[in-house]
């Protein structure tokens, strides 16, 4: 998944399913360094 621009769009995309953790206030998924979500094998 590539997501560019403003706005997320990350809400109601099913990433809460997989546990994927989104900011409630921004859209936006917390990430490290390495664009590494809170799950392990998933990027963003």
């Amino acid at each position: 998944m590539l997501a560019i621009g403003r706005d997320a769009c990350t809400r109601k995309i099913g990433l809460e399913t997989v546990g994927v953790k989104i900011n409630e206030k921004t859209g936006k998924i917390p990430v490290t360094d390495e664009e590494q979500t809170n799950v392990p094998y998933i990027y963003a």
